[in-house]
């Protein structure tokens, strides 16, 4: 690429290969990864200088990355200055487990380096796991003892998820039905082979519509599909593999017919049979289309959840009108079910049982059999009403947020109808008991009169009249600068679109980490992983930023990391942190060694990160330095890549030009070095730190001229 780029700019010919200063290694993996992490700090800067001083809200997931190391996503959800809701990806951690104490301290050190405020927090997104939604010791709870107004929302979309599986799973029938949808599926698209055939039929099958004109035609119309799969975490992918399935019910059939005659094995041929039988039954076709009328209304709710720009007003208001459509449907529906059913049986011809004769529920009479039910009866009450009713106790149970008064009080705030609900009793309790510490007790004098100006105004005003959701308010007030008039409205609808409603956007960026950590690549640094997750997902920041000021920063860090005088090193090895009596952090057992001497022109992050194999260890896991004047609780810092050493060079400046650097090893026990001079097997004693301290009070600019001398250890 470069030879290529030189051959058509001379200017760059002059420069590059040959050319090109000896010391220079812009094409080297580290240089490369150090611009890669100057440009996603820049787009981690822009993030948290469009959140500023604002609340925001954390919305966190945990997944294993190619190499199974759990890694946590962080995104932050807030409105921008101009009324809009964001959640952007801030940064991905490895975790070396998943308790809740852990969870929160990696959050907290993201959030404390990027100069977040833990105190403006004023939501939370989670999934529903034991570790997270602890009432006591989940992670929620960890965080609403600092910050009492960081309310917990567990993922909508979760909830909708856990709600459909419980259903589906509960109700026999149904069960057995997505097995057999599964079974069939893999028949029809286990080889290339019967995928041709399907489609070959397929097409037979829309020639022969169009000729009877059963069909229109039309750009884009009668396109071809496939049969799909259902996966086991995304329920939207049910939906999808029932529809597919009525869509190629026709083909689908004519396969199984073909590969049952001249299948090669007898195994295929009796799958194929099972799997014809299954398909052509009367009861089969009817879940098939209870389950697509029944998650084409759920899958509307689905999809709505995961929407970015979703707030949490309007996603209540969805569940509740998806409960009051399946509560319709099972009043009104069913007559309409049957003969939509009974078409399609006749279309294919298949059989329809007489519905008033006896239901038998095995070949001969089972001891369970119950007297005088008919086929309808069945069909009827014990699956389309037993499907429906575990359906809705599942959203009931699932979705009550009814004990938690901040969302019923919030849906007052809802502009549709002309201002309607907005009622000013319930507007001023959610700010008196929600919120009490983001407005001062003035304000709250001057809420209620505000509100009540606000109200007179926007009745009457043509672009703020016909609005619907919050967000939609929000984004006016912005627009029309009536959010400087009604600042406190707008303060107070801000910290409701604060709220989260899925963890969409953190599965989202477990898909990138899937594509850029790969099992080709599955040795990826993890701040190598997080820097190509920032701007791989934020690319639309990314892109704002021109060469010239990465190169400026670029510059700016090799050309500060070089400054300075002779630093003094205290390197901490063979010991593990723990908590202390006192509870505090501590480091041992706690051996040192002092490396004195050591100047900034020649410092950089291989000698740091690989000095631990002069102390005599074969492996490392991390690096840290203590900031100075602080415990280890909240002074580590990680040492990684040149931004990190050129922190703590500064950290060194600010202490007298000593650093205390800490090896976290990758053993469970701590390991003791033995540190042997060049010339003989005497153990070498190593200064104390006490010791180390007076004598550079003594002499402190002789002691930065001394050599210093190598030695050899053993290793451990």
């Amino acid at each position: 690429m470069i030879k290529l780029i030189a051959s058509y700019n001379d200017e760059v010919a002059r420069t590059v290969l040959e050319n090109a200063p000896y010391n220079a290694k812009y094409t080297s993996h580290q240089i490369q990864k150090e611009i890669l992490h100057i440009l996603s700090n820049k787009v981690r800067k822009h993030i948290c200088e469009e959140i500023g001083d604002s609340k925001f809200c954390i919305v966190v997931d945990e997944a294993r990355d190619e190499s199974k190391r759990e890694q946590m996503a962080l995104v932050l959800r807030f409105v921008d200055i101009h009324g809009f809701i964001q959640e952007r990806f801030l940064d991905l951690v490895h975790v070396k487990d998943t308790t809740s104490l852990t969870l929160k301290q990696e959050l907290c050190g993201i959030l404390s380096r990027h100069g977040l405020d833990v105190s403006n927090i004023r939501g939370q997104g989670y999934d529903g796991a034991s570790n997270m939604r602890g009432e006591w010791n989940g992670l929620q709870a960890l965080f609403l003892k600092d910050c009492p107004y960081s309310y917990y929302i567990h993922c909508f979309a979760h909830r909708l998820q856990l709600a459909l599986v419980a259903a589906s799973r509960e109700v026999i029938p149904v069960h057995k039905f997505f097995s057999k949808l599964t079974f069939i599926v893999n028949i029809i698209c286990s080889s290339s082979k019967r995928h041709d055939e399907l489609h070959a039929a397929k097409t037979d099958e829309i020639v022969h519509l169009l000729e009877i004109d059963e069909l229109e035609t039309g750009k884009g119309a009668n396109q071809i599909g496939t049969l799909k799969r259902a996966g086991d975490t995304r329920w939207s992918s049910h939906f999808s593999s029932v529809c597919s399935l009525i869509n190629m019910y026709g083909a689908t059939l004519t396969v199984l017919q073909k590969i049952i005659v001249d299948g090669s094995t007898y195994s295929q041929r009796g799958d194929a049979d099972s799997a014809y039988n299954t398909l052509t039954s009367f009861e089969f076709v009817l879940i098939l289309h209870l389950m697509k009328d029944m998650m084409g209304i759920t899958d509307i709710l689905c999809q709505a959840l995961q929407k970015q720009s979703q707030d949490i007003v309007n996603a209540v208001q969805l569940v509740h009108s998806t409960k009051t459509l399946i509560q319709n449907m099972r009043d009104d529906k069913w007559e309409e079910l049957l003969k939509n059913v009974k078409s399609f049986c006749e279309q294919h011809d298949i059989l329809i049982p007489d519905l008033t004769a006896s239901y038998v529920a095995r070949q001969g009479r089972s001891r369970h059999q119950k007297d005088h039910i008919t086929v309808e009866h069945y069909f009827r009450v014990e699956i389309f009403l037993v499907t429906i009713d575990k359906q809705l106790q599942e959203l009931n149970s699932r979705f009550n947020d009814q004990a938690m008064d901040l969302l019923s009080l919030s849906s007052t705030l809802m502009p549709k109808d002309a201002y309607k609900n907005f009622d000013i009793a319930k507007i001023s309790t959610l700010v008196d008991s929600y919120y009490p510490e983001d407005f001062t007790e003035q304000e709250k004098i001057n809420f209620p009169f505000q509100l009540q100006h606000f109200i007179l105004d926007v009745r009457q005003h043509p672009e703020m009249k016909n609005l619907s959701t919050i967000h939609e308010l929000c984004r006016c007030l912005a627009e029309t600068k009536k959010s400087k008039v009604y600042y406190l409205i707008d303060r107070l609808i801000r910290l409701i679109l604060t709220l989260p409603i899925s963890t969409a956007t953190t599965e989202r960026s477990f898909s990138a980490m899937k594509i850029i950590k790969t099992r080709l690549r599955n040795k990826m640094e993890d701040d190598f992983l997080a820097d190509s997750l920032v701007i791989y997902i934020e690319k639309e920041i990314a892109e704002k930023f021109s060469s010239d000021s990465i190169i400026e920063d670029f510059k700016s860090l090799k050309t500060q990391r070089m400054e300075g005088p002779p630093m003094t090193f205290v390197f901490h090895h063979g010991g593990k942190f723990k908590i202390d009596k006192s509870g505090y952090l501590c480091y041992e057992p706690d051996n040192t060694e002092v490396l004195m001497g050591v100047e900034a022109d020649t410092l950089d992050v291989f000698f740091v990160k690989g000095y631990y194999k002069e102390l005599g260890y074969a492996e490392m896991n991390n690096y840290l330095w203590k900031f100075p004047g602080t415990l280890l609780d909240n002074g580590l810092r990680r040492l990684e890549n040149d931004a990190d050493l050129l922190a703590l060079v500064r950290d060194c400046k600010r202490n007298h030009h000593l650093i205390n650097i800490y090896f976290k090893h990758v053993v469970s026990k701590p390991h003791v070095v033995d540190c042997m001079s060049e010339d003989g097997d005497d153990v070498l004693q190593l200064p104390t730190i006490p010791e180390l301290a007076e004598k550079l009070n003594k002499d402190h600019n002789d002691a930065m001229s001394q050599p210093y001398c190598k030695t050899t250890k053993k290793s451990p």
